[in-house]
């Protein structure tokens, strides 16, 4: 089941993100990821459906 991270919710970790191999390294950015606990989220409410046909 999907699930989105709660509003306000600071990341429990952030980690470096693997780098991107098909770019040369000299031109490769440092990137991180922000991780959330399960704590952290909740289950995932797609919006209301408007205008239908």
């Amino acid at each position: 089941m999907a699930r989105s991270v709660k509003e306000g919710e600071k990341p429990y970790k952030v980690v470096k993100a693997r780098p991107k191999l098909n770019v040369p390294s000299e031109q490769r950015e440092q990137r991180y990821l922000d991780v959330f606990g399960y704590w952290q989220t909740e289950p995932y409410r797609p919006p209301k459906v408007t205008n239908v046909r």
